[in-house]
């Protein structure tokens, strides 16, 4: 973080919101044969399909469902309490995003996501 707070402008979500010629060339045998973040991403791939297959399915289906509603539950009841180092008015708050982040803007808002996770883990096990 360095003290000024910019913009960001998110980018284009699909291949059609690209330059054609941009769109063209990311695809193209130019760009894939060699480049090592693919056969990156394609080991890594493998790997998960392969640990899936181990756990079975449904467990990974079970487990991503939990996370996602536990995601929702954290995003709504934590919007409030995450404080960045920039505001959404683009304005610096670095003081309170110090006392809401792990460190610069890493983990903003984890105090509140620790309570959501403990409140659940509660919820199935009173005795923790």
């Amino acid at each position: 973080f360095d003290d000024l707070c910019h913009a960001m402008v998110p980018p284009p979500r699909k291949d059609s919101d690209l330059p054609p010629r941009l769109a063209e060339y990311i695809h193209s045998p130019k760009y894939t044969q060699g480049n090592i973040d693919f056969l990156l991403y394609d080991t890594v791939n493998e790997s998960l399909d392969r640990t899936i297959e181990l756990i079975g399915e449904e467990k990974v289906q079970e487990r991503i469902a939990l996370i996602e509603k536990l995601q929702s539950i954290a995003e709504e009841e934590c919007r409030e309490e995450a404080h960045f180092p920039c505001s959404n008015e683009g304005q610096p708050q670095k003081e309170l995003a110090a006392k809401s982040c792990y460190r610069a803007d890493a983990g903003c808002g984890y105090q509140c996501v620790d309570r959501v996770l403990t409140d659940y883990e509660l919820a199935i096990d009173p005795n923790l």
